[in-house]
């Protein structure tokens, strides 16, 4: 312990006793292993660059749109209806839908309720429907001026074609007869066994909503009545309308 290495001088110096300096990594590494800040500082937007106008720019329309323009004013005035874009629905879709209508009620109802079903299902939809079409149109004259309107606007509403032909007893029985009834375009008759063409049975239920879309289209007209179907031919179809007072 009392070696003379250790009490030697050089090691006894106030140079080497003194407090050595601290290091400089917490200045200088430690701020070199941070890592930056991010600044969210929204940064300068450049001023808009000047545009320079489109050639041969003119406030006038073209002649080609003055052209469309004039001839939808045409059309407006000559069909004295104001130009709209109406909903529309697929005619095929339609058909598909009402095929599937007549096939639930058969498979779901009981055979003696399914007329009444089918027919009722007509009766509500027919109401709906009549409300629109007639929804801009004057009051109706008398019961000849509604059965009219059923075979010419209603019908081409529903079947995009009028009633072909219609006979009246003046006494309160109409006869519409509708030579390619659009329902039973795709019933094909059955052979019987003479060979004379049958209509199928499942044609006659294919008529049956359409009864009640009369039937509740005059109904909302004022009407009262009772409506059937016959179908003597394929796909041609008659349908009675009887006037209840």
């Amino acid at each position: 312990l009392s070696s003379p290495l250790l009490s030697s001088p050089l090691l006894s110096s106030p140079l080497l006793s003194s407090p050595l300096p601290p290091p400089p990594f917490p200045h200088i590494y430690l701020s070199l292993l941070q890592p930056p800040l991010l600044s969210f500082a929204p940064s300068p937007t450049p001023p808009p660059s000047p545009r320079s106008p489109p050639p041969h720019t003119s406030s006038r329309p073209s002649t080609e749109l003055c052209e469309r323009i004039h001839h939808s004013k045409l059309h407006c005035a000559m069909s004295g209806k104001k130009k709209s874009l109406a909903r529309a629905v697929n005619a095929s879709s339609v058909d598909f839908l009402h095929m599937e209508c007549v096939r639930y009620v058969v498979e779901s109802a009981c055979p003696e309720e399914i007329p009444h079903t089918l027919e009722g299902l007509g009766f509500s939809v027919g109401q709906r429907l009549v409300e629109r079409y007639t929804r801009d149109r004057p009051r109706f004259k008398d019961t000849l001026d509604i059965i009219k309107f059923v075979c010419k606007e209603f019908w081409v509403g529903l079947y995009s074609k009028q009633i072909d032909n219609l006979r009246t007893n003046h006494r309160g029985v109409y006869v519409l007869h509708d030579h390619r009834f659009r329902w039973l375009m795709s019933v094909s008759p059955e052979a019987s066994a003479k060979g004379v063409p049958v209509v199928p049975a499942l044609a006659s239920r294919y008529v049956v909503f359409p009864c009640g879309l009369v039937r509740g289209a005059l109904a909302a007209l004022g009407v009262a009545c009772t409506v059937s179907a016959d179908i003597h031919k394929l796909p041609a179809c008659s349908f009675t309308i009887k006037v209840t007072k």
